[in-house]
């Protein structure tokens, strides 16, 4: 089913071209680079969950069709930004220098595990990447990232926290309080609300009335904006519109919903952002992150990544032989 929505500047056409006159002049080093990015994940997330589906890993939380939300938004960042996820932005740790073999170790709980056993599966924490502990309790994050604002605004530190939520979260008592405080207390916080449609098993209906979850951000005194989920450049591209050094830092919402399906295994991966921070949001349209000979075609990109997947699923293997 095809979802029809008035979105805020999308760049990519349904058929993966830009749109004329959009095209936000990004090198190809750096496009290429954030194409594999979602291959990764996406490849990842293939072998992942059968392992899960096999009974081999307790627990995992696919991100299917929201890798371009994920990795859009991360990419909109300065390293020295701190990331709070939710539950489906393991690509965003990645990006942040989690290995795909760290990965694995913690997805099986095993010696080399970074969190030693103490955290569900696929909870992964990346401290020297500023990337906070996952949580799969619903909305608990949004507190926690509001509040490493304000701490960030008290002690003068140039940096944006950028908060992860699904569509549940909106519904969550943590919502109303970390958007309150951010609004008020003018934190340098970008509320990242990634509406998939559903909240484990609510649809988006039975959980609000509102148009979209976007505007909710109107109600606490914060700008916000909405774009299309799948379509990378619109979510890289947007954050700009949160950038304001100059101006007193102060909350923001930014939203995001995807209506592109272009393949059938691709689930609509909507979003509505919710912002706290009239933040200074990136290096802007310079993305390039060290990638400045980044030459790889995407027929080599799925090939490394396939060959880097296999290569971590056989470290599982050794450490975890089937009798």
């Amino acid at each position: 089913m095809r979802i029809h929505v008035t979105l805020q500047d999308a760049l990519l056409e349904d058929d993966g071209s830009v749109a004329k006159g959009k095209d936000p002049g990004l090198p190809k080093e750096t496009l290429l680079y954030r194409y594999e990015q979602m291959v990764q994940v996406r490849e990842f997330d293939r072998r992942m969950l059968m392992l899960q589906r096999q009974g081999r890993i307790g627990f995992y939380g696919p991100i299917l069709g929201q890798e371009a939300a994920t990795v859009g938004s991360v990419a909109a960042l300065e390293h020295k930004d701190w990331i709070f996820p939710a539950l489906r932005e393991g690509a965003a740790a990645m990006m942040r220098g989690l290995s795909l073999t760290e990965a694995i170790n913690q997805l099986i709980g095993n010696g080399a595990d970074r969190c030693k056993g103490r955290q569900m599966p696929c909870h992964y924490t990346v401290k020297e990447g500023n990337y906070y502990g996952m949580s799969s309790v619903i909305g608990t994050q949004i507190s926690h990232a509001v509040g490493a604002a304000m701490a960030a605004k008290i002690k003068g530190d140039d940096i944006v926290i950028l908060g992860y939520m699904g569509d549940g979260a909106t519904s969550a008592n943590d919502f109303h309080c970390g958007m309150n405080f951010a609004a008020v207390y003018k934190s340098p916080a970008i509320m990242f609300c990634q509406n998939n449609q559903w909240a484990i098993s609510v649809p988006l209906s039975k959980q609000s009335a509102s148009e979209t979850l976007a505007q909710k951000g109107k109600a606490y005194g914060m700008p916000y904006v909405r774009v299309d989920g799948n379509d990378i450049l619109a979510v890289i591209s947007k954050p700009v519109f949160f950038d304001n050094r100059k101006e007193e830092i102060c909350s923001r919402t930014f939203g995001t919903w995807s209506q592109k399906h272009p393949k059938a295994e691709t689930i609509i991966a909507q979003g509505d952002f919710l912002v706290s921070g009239a933040t200074r949001f990136t290096k802007r349209i310079q993305f390039n992150d060290g990638i400045d000979s980044y030459r790889k075609t995407p027929a080599e990109i799925q090939a490394l990544i396939k060959a880097k997947n296999a290569d971590a699923c056989y470290a599982f293997q050794v450490r975890n032989p089937l009798h």
